[in-house]
């Protein structure tokens, strides 16, 4: 099989199509989640490809000329996960943020073999996988890692090119979820807060971060986190702790639940 019909039958394998029917003008705005896109980037991994643009090619025919000749200018889709451009002396990283992600469990690709399964080497830590495989369902911790994971790109856009494997979810004796980062100095724990949840077919997260992280590119030496051999220390105003921030947003959650409760039992009365 030649590498052109390599990478159509991984195509069709994504968009769940026959292969005959991937051709040039074959859209690819279906794979619009960065799910699909993390599928794709390992897929073109595995054939000895990549795709370094960060726009998104709207057609299969633009995907090939993009890894023919990556200078080469090709009709784009703009990708999601894209950094918004800031105004001027404004920073995207100041302040508060949070970042929310929500995941089907089915949508994770099942696997015989945890470990040596591309996707999921190519997308978690071993630390992770060693956690989920002794689990009765680890396909579902996997999907509330994997949201962990995106929420921190939402919240953090620092991380919007770390590889998702240097990225960890661990616990506290306690069950409790911390992220970390691997970096040159290290591992690292990052000082955001998460929280993980599931319901049946769906896993969820959410990282909140509220002060000024500075420069926290894993890539540079100015890491602005913590070890992870040390316990958390307090983050400074306006909030002490990661856990008060997640504790505080939890309230102002149930409370704003509460309150669509309530009009809804006034308005049926």
């Amino acid at each position: 099989m030649s590498p052109d019909d390599d990478l159509r039958q991984l195509v069709a394998t994504l968009l769940m199509v026959p292969v005959e029917e991937v051709g040039p003008e074959t859209s690819l705005s279906s794979l619009h989640t960065s799910f699909d896109r993390v599928k794709l980037g390992l897929g073109l991994k595995r054939l000895g490809l990549s795709l370094t643009s960060e726009s998104w090619p709207a057609t299969f025919g633009g995907l090939q000329r993009a890894l023919a000749n990556p200078s080469a200018s090709v009709v784009v889709e703009k990708s999601v996960d894209a950094a918004p451009k800031v105004p001027a002396g404004r920073s995207a990283n100041s302040g508060w943020r949070v970042g929310i992600d929500i995941q089907e469990l089915s949508s994770l690709p099942l696997a015989a073999d945890y470990w040596e399964h591309e996707f999921y080497q190519g997308v978690f830590s071993k630390a992770e996988l060693a956690y989920a495989v002794v689990q009765s369902e680890p396909r579902r911790h996997l999907a509330g890692f994997w949201c962990a994971k995106e929420a921190l790109r939402k919240c953090d856009s620092s991380f919007a090119k770390t590889e998702l494997n240097l990225i960890s979810v661990l616990h506290e004796e306690t069950g409790r979820p911390y992220l970390t980062c691997a970096t040159p100095a290290g591992q690292v724990q990052l000082p955001h807060a998460v929280s993980i949840s599931h319901a049946h077919e769906l896993a969820t997260a959410i990282v909140i971060a509220g002060v000024t992280p500075g420069e926290i590119y894993p890539d540079t030496e100015k890491v602005a986190i913590q070890k992870v051999s040390t316990p958390p220390k307090d983050l400074g105003e306006p909030s002490r702790s990661s856990s008060s921030l997640l504790l505080r947003a939890v309230f102002l959650l149930a409370l704003a639940a509460g309150v669509v409760l309530l009009i809804q039992r006034f308005w049926r009365a």
